[in-house]
């Protein structure tokens, strides 16, 4: 019988664990259709109809399983972010081919609450049903579903640009280095909001100060923190600000000025992208 893969079921938990707060239900997620479902990616095999169009190109034949293989999503406003321009950014991602897209098969929503469309990668259908006014559509090539490939990747993207998740770094960090990449995160963190003081610092194992500290007493620790940060190969950096920023405000006369500068800039830069 049809069931949902874990891969959908794990994006939907991060959708959920980050935009629930925001108005997104767990209702308004949705990976296997209804008993009243007769065909489309929201079906496995043993509900498809005859000739069903989520059974037709090669990699849906490939991937038919018992799989259901697709995801809605429902309705949420997070500041100026909300479902709808969430639906027009995914499409402009996906018709620009974006890595974390392509097991994508099609997209179907509204960009303004009134009319409905559909953004097909195999370009054999251009509309939708008015049920996608308030919720937004997407089903993956059935290759995907049945392979078990991550399809959380863009929703992770998204929510890193909308700034509700911190972009997160993939290296080889020591625990220790780990720990200075988190106290110079924090460091910008209090610098941009205004702060003249930073709590959450870590002191290595055995060193314990719980009290608010001065920003200007961190400066020379964290410009010496980054500076080994980016000597690494895999080079990571606080809030994704690329290496080649960090270091021309490591040789800054006001270092933290202008780093919370280049974070600013570079989030500037996401939110347009």
């Amino acid at each position: 019988m049809t069931t949902a893969p874990a891969c959908l079921l794990t994006a939907r938990t991060l959708l959920l664990t980050h935009l629930k707060p925001h108005g997104l239900t767990p209702a308004a997620v949705g990976i296997v259709g209804d008993s009243a479902h007769r065909g489309g990616y929201h079906c496995g095999r043993d509900r498809l109809v005859s000739d069903d169009y989520s059974n037709r190109v090669a990699r849906d034949k490939a991937g038919l399983s018992d799989y259901a293989s697709a995801l809605d999503i429902g309705s949420f406003t997070y500041g100026k972010h909300n479902l709808r321009t969430f639906s027009v950014w995914l499409v402009a991602e996906c018709a620009r081919g974006a890595s974390d897209t392509k097991d994508i098969r099609e997209v179907i929503y509204s960009p303004d609450g009134t009319n409905v469309k559909r953004w097909d990668r195999e370009r054999r259908s251009s509309t939708g049903d008015d049920s996608h006014l308030w919720h937004t559509h997407i089903s993956y090539y059935r290759d995907a579903t049945k392979a078990g490939r991550n399809l959380s990747a863009v929703f992770r993207r998204y929510l890193t640009v909308i700034g509700l998740i911190r972009a997160e770094v993939e290296t080889d960090l020591t625990p220790n280095e780990s720990r200075m990449l988190r106290n110079a995160d924090r460091l910008v963190s209090a610098l941009i909001g205004g702060q003249t003081t930073v709590s959450g610092i870590e002191w290595p194992i055995g060193v314990k100060k719980d009290y608010p500290l001065p920003i200007a007493s961190q400066v020379a620790g964290t410009r010496t923190d980054v500076a080994t940060l980016l000597a690494r190969s895999a080079a990571p950096t606080p809030v994704s600000v690329d290496p080649a920023t960090l270091a021309a405000a490591l040789s800054a006369p006001a270092f933290l000025t202008a780093l919370a500068k280049a974070v600013n800039d570079d989030a500037a830069r996401r939110l347009a992208s």
